[in-house]
């Protein structure tokens, strides 16, 4: 899982995150949220550099 490391040291706020933060900023942009599934849609690493750099064409 690429947000393992995150969890681990902050799991209360990477739960916050995932749970309100990302599908309300998706909702505000109209977008839709990511899908695991499609690789596709609005998630942390649309605004923020994967370990990797950017990440799913975001």
């Amino acid at each position: 899982m690429l947000l393992g490391p995150e969890f681990e040291k902050h799991p209360d706020t990477t739960r916050l995150k995932l749970d309100r933060l990302v599908p309300k900023m998706a909702a505000a942009l109209g977008l839709k949220p990511f899908s695991l599934v499609t690789r596709r849609g609005f998630g942390c690493y649309s605004c923020h550099l994967g370990p990797e750099g950017s990440l799913f064409g975001n």
